[in-house]
């Protein structure tokens, strides 16, 4: 009881089988309920994809602008012993555009 596909995904190395033996409450067998964890995805084309078929890839297109601050790995701005002006509080825009399956980024700053 309560095996995920995660479960199946940890097994399916030790026990190649699972796929086509295991079966939910229901019948499902693991193979068409967990495509990804038993390899059974159909086959993806990436030329075929386009970015603007997705609500959340068309917000991001226009473009975009606002006041940056460039921080470190601790999360404070980031001091430059080259650079003589500050990593915080600078305006600049972003501009991105879909094409095809992919995204276009422009940054000025």
């Amino acid at each position: 009881p309560g095996k995920t596909c995660a479960w199946i995904a940890w097994r399916v190395e030790s026990k190649p089988k699972i796929c086509q033996t295991a079966k939910s409450s229901d019948g499902t067998r693991a193979k068409d309920a967990c495509p990804l964890a038993c390899g059974t995805c159909p086959a993806c084309d990436v030329s075929e994809v386009r970015l603007s078929d997705f609500e959340a890839w068309r917000r991001e297109e226009g473009f975009w602008w606002g006041k940056y601050t460039f921080l470190d790995e601790n999360g404070d701005p980031y001091e430059s012993s080259t650079w003589n002006y500050e990593y915080q509080h600078y305006w600049g825009f972003i501009h991105m555009e879909l094409v095809g399956n992919s995204l276009k980024q422009r940054n000025v700053f």
